[in-house]
Parts: C-alpha cells; sequence; structure tokens
C-alpha cells in the first residue's frame, strides 16, 4: 500500500479557499476567510521562530555554560580554600543568566 504525505502552509490553504470563494461570490465566508488570514499574519509575526541546524550546532552556546560553569567552579574553590561561604546560598538561574551568591570575607557577594 503506498502512502502520501501533503503539506502545505495556512497561507495556501487560505489562498485556495478564498480564491473559490471569490468565483462562488460569497461575500460572508470570504470575510471569514480574510479574518483567519489576518491572524496567520498576526502569528507570523508573534510567533517562536523554529530552531535552525546553525543554531543548535553554534559553540556560543556551550561557551555561555562553559562561564557559567567558570564561576561557580571559582566559587567552590574560593570555599575549599575557606575563603568564602557559600552555605547558605543556592546556584541561581534564569533565562538569559545565572549567577551565584555568597560570603567572601563576611561580605555579600553576588
Amino acid at each position: 500500500m503506498e502512502k502520501s504525505l501533503a503539506i502545505t502552509s495556512w497561507r495556501e490553504l487560505l489562498s485556495a479557499i478564498g480564491s473559490r470563494l471569490d468565483l462562488a461570490d460569497d461575500k460572508t465566508l470570504r470575510a471569514d476567510v480574510q479574518q483567519l488570514d489576518g491572524l496567520c499574519e498576526h502569528m507570523d509575526t508573534e510567533a517562536f521562530l523554529p530552531v535552525s541546524s546553525e543554531e543548535l550546532t553554534s559553540g556560543v552556546y556551550r561557551r555561555v555554560i562553559d562561564f557559567a560553569n567558570l564561576v561557580n567552579d571559582v566559587c567552590k574553590g574560593l570555599e575549599s580554600d575557606s575563603l568564602a561561604d557559600l552555605s547558605n546560598f543556592r546556584l541561581a538561574a534564569g533565562i538569559g543568566w545565572t549567577g551565584r551568591w555568597f560570603y567572601l570575607s563576611g561580605a555579600w557577594c553576588s
């Protein structure tokens, strides 16, 4: 049994439906299709863009992680040399940032 797969965009689909509605002179349904087309336009400008293969293989992201690990390694080194106290703080991170809070010779640091 042979199987087929067809892929199309919302724009292509709505354009084809709109053309048929124009030929049928159906203004009510054509207005609905135009509204859906406007929604597609809005979603295209606001939507999350697909991840590219270049983004997945870029060394930049690895470097960001390396820098975050470096901060943590330095703090642990300071703690092992009894220069810093990390006991009351956890490693913290959020979208686009990473941080480490600690006491260094009694002074709070971040």
